[in-house]
């Protein structure tokens, strides 16, 4: 008796030893993977939490107050993105080499947590500045309103802008999220010249119904339109 009890005693010993080394060994497994879902999730959140830079580029004649510049700076601070907008150099008789200086000047490095909000002429200028930057570079996106790459009748002298082949497949490949808005009723940049835009650089094309150039005594000094066009790039 003595003896069967001692043969259970060490059988169960050995039993115990083998399910404590199984459940170490789980708990070691499932510790491991919480730590690595932690350690996805923290970086995730650094990733989405970076903040946003967003750069506004006013056009032809205009400056950083027209339209609806200021409204749409205001909105995005208030959501914590770092926003800037210049004041184009001599926006009645601007140049390619001006125009793309001050914007070297202003956006420097990019990255995919900028992005560049631009109007009519400042939308040829920063396809322009972006082009002219290694290819390996990366942008969070673009948002082009009443844009154009081809000379506009009604303005020749804005003919130098255009005057270069538009480089759209590096552009395309440059700029993560692309969206041209346009307007049927534009009489400034036909709304034909901002869909070419879009084909060139292989951009989604949103035309309104109205809303002509987007000017303020067009559309207000508001453009939430432009505003959820952002949010939906920067993933807000």
């Amino acid at each position: 008796m003595k003896k069967l009890f001692s043969i259970f005693m060490i059988f169960g010993l050995f039993f115990g030893a083998g399910v404590s080394a199984e459940v170490a060994k789980e708990s070691a497994a499932s510790a491991a993977k919480t730590a690595g879902t932690a350690s996805a999730d923290a970086a995730n959140t650094i990733e989405s939490s970076a903040q946003k830079r967003v750069i506004i580029v006013h056009g032809y004649g205009g400056d950083s107050k027209s339209h609806w510049f200021v409204w749409l700076k205001n909105e995005l601070e208030k959501q914590g993105a770092r926003v800037v907008a210049p004041d184009m150099p001599d926006s009645l008789s601007p140049t390619p080499k001006a125009w793309i200086a001050a914007l070297r000047e202003t956006i420097g490095d990019i990255d995919e947590n900028t992005f560049i909000v631009a109007h009519s002429l400042g939308c040829i200028s920063a396809l322009r500045y972006i082009e002219g930057l290694d290819a390996r570079e990366r942008l969070g996106g673009v948002v082009l309103v009443g844009g154009f790459y081809e000379p506009l009748s009604i303005l020749p002298k804005l003919d130098p802008f255009v005057a270069e082949p538009l480089q759209g497949a590096k552009l395309a490949k440059m700029i993560k999220n692309r969206v041209v808005l346009s307007a049927k009723d534009d009489k400034v940049v036909l709304t034909n010249l901002s869909e070419n835009l879009a084909k060139a650089i292989d951009a989604e094309f949103i035309q309104l119904p109205s809303g002509g150039h987007f000017m303020k005594d067009e559309v207000g000094d508001k453009l939430p339109i432009v505003l959820e066009l952002l949010h939906k790039q920067m993933g807000m």
